[in-house]
């Protein structure tokens, strides 16, 4: 194929778009400030970088409820179910009710595509439960029934 007869792009994004002030203070990291502090300690030190991500049992919770994520998309239910089982007691721990809620609905979404529907139902009710006590109306409206 000649040379010339690749694409080349021109096109250039320069826009920034700035996040709302109410989701920067829900997020993890707060400011771009904070993200190349926060990069350039990684860079700099990755061991002892990872070693204190470690003791956050709220990003290792996370991490395991994303990988579970993954694993689901994937088709890997089993794998998807022991990765959100251990997020669960670091959620737990820490008190995090949403994610708590989150995981309990993931889980069912798991069992419910394995087609147990008595476990995905147990899951289920926890979720929502979790959802009605912290007031979460976006969690409450994704509890459709299964049937």
């Amino acid at each position: 194929m000649a040379e010339d007869s690749y694409i080349t792009s021109i096109l250039k994004e320069n826009r920034v778009f700035n996040p709302s002030d109410e989701f920067r203070r829900n997020a993890r990291i707060k400011s771009m400030q904070e993200y190349e502090e926060l990069y350039k300690k990684s860079i700099e030190n990755p061991q002892a970088f990872w070693a204190e991500k470690a003791n956050d049992l709220d990003l290792v919770a996370t991490i395991y409820n994303n990988r579970g994520a993954l694993a689901n998309v994937q088709g890997q239910r089993e794998k998807a179910l022991a990765c959100y089982a251990e997020s669960l007691p670091c959620f737990e721990k820490i008190g995090n009710t949403r994610a708590l809620s989150n995981t309990y609905l993931n889980m069912a979404m798991a069992h419910a595509d394995n087609g147990n529907w008595f476990k995905a139902g147990h899951y289920y009710d926890r979720s929502n439960q979790l959802a009605r006590e912290i007031g979460d109306a976006h969690l409450q409206a994704t509890h459709e029934p299964l049937s």
